[in-house]
């Protein structure tokens, strides 16, 4: 059940749309209803919507209702950003870090980067 702001931000889909709120405010069930509307009901390509989020909780979880909306059958170890019938969906980090690895060396970089996060910089 979506209420009257998610109501609205379900029919948007001529621009991109941030959604802003508090946790449990329903964001990625909204997000879900968008992008399922604008597949079945507009007939956007999967594959040309991206769907960003902090969580890496919050991106399972787009993926995994995004797939039984859209009745795409997922293997538990499915690479979520090369998935026939399905949006790209995932954290800031990890579709930056894929971006990163598919077109790093058009900028003199081998793909096999590490990336270090505090902990790493400390030792």
């Amino acid at each position: 059940m979506l209420n009257e702001q998610q109501q609205q931000a379900i029919q948007i889909i001529d621009w991109p749309l941030l959604i802003l709120a508090g946790a449990g405010a329903g964001k990625t069930h909204t997000l879900t209803e968008r992008v399922s509307v604008m597949i079945q009901n507009h007939g956007i390509a999967p594959e040309s919507i991206l769907c960003v989020t902090f969580t890496n909780k919050a991106a399972r979880e787009m993926r995994e209702r995004l797939a039984s909306k859209l009745w795409v059958n997922v293997a538990s170890n499915f690479n979520p950003y090369r998935l026939r019938g399905m949006p790209v969906a995932g954290t800031f980090h990890s579709i930056g870090v894929f971006f990163l690895r598919q077109f790093i060396d058009r900028i003199g970089y081998g793909k096999d980067f590490v990336i270090y996060d505090e902990d790493d910089k400390i030792k």
